[in-house]
């Protein structure tokens, strides 16, 4: 049973006096003095949750983030007796926002005094939101975020916990719920608050705040409050002031049900990452910041699945990646398109780009491009800036000499007409007679042709010689360069990537 306690009378707590704890209990003016019978306690359906959901098990180390608030500083107290069922080390960390200069001091000192009082380990981490928010272009709360879960990482890594604790409830669950409801979301977006992924754990996801509030009132528990909390400047506080008790009034256990439709949900969505989990096991290819998948494949899989695979490969990005639903409509857009080489930008200077059937996600990096021309000596020349070697030899050309070669980073040319040779890279306008063909050919047509990516093509080395293409190194001589029975001298070259 759900109980709703007079939380709208306008009155906001004062800060508290932190010298001893426990202090008297914060509650609103007109809660009620008997508290109503309830027959599951808030410590007992903790530790079922815990236990059932395999949230913390014997042994763990777990962090607590605490903010200072009603939800974390339950949270924390509640696993504290948790650990007489379930043995487990707790240790506490709170993030310092510095957004309300004197409420933050306060918090910090308070958690830092609740910590000692229950002779915990406490870390505090202190971060600039706003310059961050500046920086990245985010808003002040999803800056606060990022920072936030960077900072309880780090203490967690530095510290050895192999959990994270955070106190969402289950009102933190159905606001979630309506505010990606009226912002727009899919089916993969409105399971909301997940239970735990990886490190991160929610042990009062099905917890209700009501439930909490007795709990503390109860144990005489202290915590402070956020003054901005009854404001409703901040989304999420117009919804929980205003629209929640709308719904709250039309059915009391609306929560529940709408907890009921998350759990009905997540069942389905559990399908669907099963099926882009399958997909992915088949056909990803990953290296270093990229990720490569069959187009045919993929576009065989339904929307939903699709959407999925798309975001599983975007978390696989550090830091990761956020696919938005506009993000799949641009990606979808160069799939259908009938040009072979397409690509998009998006957020994180992540590039997908597609070529001639796969569908390839990389972090872009700025390299750069050898444009300079390169006089190529005889003996060894390395081209750091491509990351190649080239080695050319002259020889008096033997009667019995073949100048067919399966390796394509060997080339043999006819010594007296490819002279005065030098290195460059692909530039508008190149052309050159491939061998076999006896006329010209664009070289941006022929890389095309050969499914050459365009973001690779101008970093392509090529041989000139007096201003002529020789070779397009990997690909193919010029026709006009070839070694002929009237060739005399013959030039070899073997080109070989400093990174193969």
């Amino acid at each position: 049973m759900v109980y709703q306690w007079g939380t709208d009378s306008g009155q906001l707590p004062q800060e508290r006096n932190h010298h001893a704890l426990p202090a008297e209990p914060q509650v609103a003016r007109d809660a009620p003095k008997v508290l109503p019978f309830k027959k599951v306690g808030f410590v007992e359906k903790l530790r079922s949750i815990v236990s059932k959901e395999a949230l913390i098990a014997e042994g763990d180390r777990v962090l607590v983030a605490v903010s200072g608030g009603i939800d974390s500083v339950a949270l924390l107290h509640g696993l504290y007796e948790v650990r007489s069922h379930i043995s487990h080390e707790l240790g506490v960390a709170h993030v310092n926002h510095g957004l309300r200069p004197k409420e933050s001091e306060r918090d910090e000192r308070f958690v830092e005094r609740l910590s000692k009082s229950l002779n915990l380990p406490f870390y505090v981490e202190r971060v600039d939101v706003n310059q961050y928010a500046r920086d990245h272009g985010l808003s002040i709360q999803h800056a606060a975020r990022d920072l936030r879960y960077n900072s309880l990482f780090s203490v967690a890594s530095n510290h050895n916990y192999n959990k994270i604790a955070v106190a969402h409830t289950l009102d933190d669950q159905v606001e979630t719920f309506f505010l990606r409801v009226l912002k727009g979301t899919g089916l993969h977006g409105i399971s909301s608050i997940p239970l735990k992924r990886g490190p991160i754990i929610r042990p009062l996801l099905f917890i209700t705040r009501a439930e909490i509030e007795e709990y503390c009132v109860e144990k005489h528990i202290d915590y402070v409050e956020d003054s901005t909390n009854r404001t409703n400047k901040y989304e999420r506080n117009y919804l929980r002031n205003s629209i929640i008790p709308l719904f709250f009034k039309i059915n009391p256990k609306f929560k529940d049900k709408v907890a009921e439709l998350l759990s009905d949900i997540l069942k389905v969505n559990d399908m669907l990452d099963e099926k882009a989990d399958k997909f992915l096991n088949d056909y990803l290819v990953s290296s270093k910041d990229s990720f490569l998948i069959e187009i045919g494949p993929f576009l065989a899989l339904d929307s939903e699945t699709r959407f999925r695979v798309l975001s599983k490969i975007g978390e696989r990005f550090s830091p990761p990646l956020i696919i938005r639903r506009n993000h799949v409509k641009l990606i979808h857009r160069i799939l259908h398109s009938k040009k072979p080489c397409l690509s998009v930008s998006l957020p994180q200077m992540i590039l997908a780009k597609k070529t001639y059937g796969k569908l390839t996600f990389e972090r872009v990096k700025a390299e750069r491009v050898y444009e300079p021309f390169l006089k190529l000596e005889d003996g060894i020349n390395h081209i750091p800036d491509l990351k190649i070697t080239v080695k050319v030899k002259r020889f008096e050309k033997p009667s019995d000499f073949d100048p067919r070669t399966k390796d394509s980073m060997v080339a043999y040319l006819d010594g007296e007409r490819a002279i005065d040779l030098k290195l460059r890279t692909f530039r508008h306008g190149d052309r050159f007679f491939p061998l076999g063909l006896d006329r010209p050919t664009k070289l941006k047509d022929f890389f095309i042709k050969n499914k050459v990516p365009r973001d690779r093509r101008r970093k392509v080395p090529i041989v000139i010689s007096q201003d002529n293409i020789v070779w397009v190194i990997g690909l193919r001589i010029d026709d006009r360069y070839k070694v002929t029975d009237k060739t005399k001298v013959v030039v070899a070259l073997e080109a070989s990537y400093q990174d193969n």
